[in-house]
C-alpha cells in the first residue's frame, strides 16, 4: 500500500480506535501485540482471480471463511478482547466472469465429445436476464448467440470454426466491464450483522488505495463483553472480482493489519493459451 494510502487509512482508522483501546486496556488489558515480522506472502485463489498477501503470525488460527457470499480465509486471534481478519472473494460477482471457463473450453474443444461440449458450453452461457448494467444485457446476447452457433458446429465436427464462435464469445467476455459502485449497496458491513453485539456504530464509506487499485472503506466500533472494537472493511474490484479486506479488533490488530494490506497485491489473472 503506497504512503498516502497508509496516512489516510491510520487517520481515520486510528481515531476509531483511540478510545477503543483506552477503555479495552482499563477493562481488561490490552490483548494481543502486534509482530514486528509478518509470515513470507502466500497466494490465494477463491476463483481464477488471485491475491497474494503476508498473513498474521501463527498465533492467529486461519480456517476457511463461507459465509454472506464470500469465499476466503478468516485469521482468529483468541483471548479477551479478541481480533480476527478476513480476506475473502465476493462469489456472486467473480462467477459472472466468463473469462478464463471459455480460454479453457477454447483449449479443450478439439477433445471434446459432442456432450461433454454441450455441458461446459452450459457452464459459460451468460447472465442475459440478470445484468449488471443496461449495455451487459446486448453484450451477454450476442455472446450466447456465438455460444449457440459453436454448439451447432461442434456438433456438425467442424472443431475449428467452433474454436472461432468460442473466441469471439470470449472477445465479449472481455467487454463486461463492472464498477465498485455497482455492489456496494449489497455488500457494504450493517449493524445487523452485529446481532451480539450491545451497540454498534458503522461509519459512512470512503474512498483510499490499495495496491493500485480504488477501493471503499467502512471503519466501525461495537461494544461486545465489556470491550470495545474497532474495525475496518476494504472493498476492491479487481478484473471483474471483488475482494474484501476486514479487520475487527484492538489497536494493535489494527496496526498489524496495516502492515498485512502493505504486502497485498492483485497478480494477473491466468487464462489458458
Amino acid at each position: 500500500m503506497n504512503s498516502s494510502h497508509t496516512s489516510t487509512v491510520c487517520e481515520r482508522f486510528f481515531l476509531a480506535v483511540f478510545m477503543s483501546c483506552i477503555l479495552a486496556c482499563s477493562i481488561g488489558g490490552c490483548g494481543g501485540q502486534a509482530d514486528k515480522h509478518l509470515p513470507a506472502p502466500e497466494t490465494f485463489r477463491w476463483s481464477e482471480k488471485p491475491i497474494t498477501f503476508s498473513p498474521p503470525p501463527e498465533n492467529w488460527k486461519r480456517q476457511k471463511a463461507q459465509s454472506n457470499g464470500r469465499s476466503g480465509v478468516r485469521f482468529e486471534r483468541f483471548g479477551a478482547p479478541w481480533g480476527r481478519i478476513i480476506v475473502a472473494e465476493y462469489y456472486p460477482v467473480g462467477r459472472r466472469d466468463r473469462r478464463a471457463p471459455l480460454a479453457e473450453l477454447i483449449a479443450d474443444t478439439d477433445r471434446l465429445s459432442e456432450n461433454e461440449f454441450s455441458k461446459r458450453l452450459q457452464r459459460v452461457q451468460f447472465l442475459a436476464l440478470d445484468p449488471v448494467y443496461d449495455e451487459e444485457r446486448e453484450i451477454a446476447r450476442r455472446a450466447n448467440n456465438a455460444l449457440s452457433e459453436a454448439r451447432t458446429l461442434h456438433r456438425k465436427g467442424d472443431r475449428a470454426d467452433a474454436r472461432r464462435s468460442l473466441d469471439m464469445a470470449l472477445r465479449f467476455a472481455y467487454l463486461v466491464e463492472y464498477e465498485l459502485d455497482d455492489f456496494l449497496d449489497e455488500v457494504l458491513v450493517t449493524a445487523d450483522q452485529f446481532v451480539d453485539a450491545d451497540d454498534v456504530y458503522i461509519s459512512t464509506p470512503f474512498p483510499d488505495s490499495l495496491a493500485g487499485v480504488a477501493t471503499q472503506c467502512v471503519s466501525y466500533r461495537m461494544r461486545h463483553d465489556g470491550f470495545l472494537y474497532s474495525g475496518l472493511e476494504i472493498w476492491a474490484l479487481v478484473d471483474n472480482h471483488l475482494f474484501t479486506l476486514d479487520c475487527l479488533g484492538t489497536r494493535s490488530d489494527s496496526l498489524l493489519f496495516e502492515r498485512i494490506l502493505d504486502t497485498v497485491s492483485f497478480p494477473p489473472l491466468e487464462l489458458p493459451q
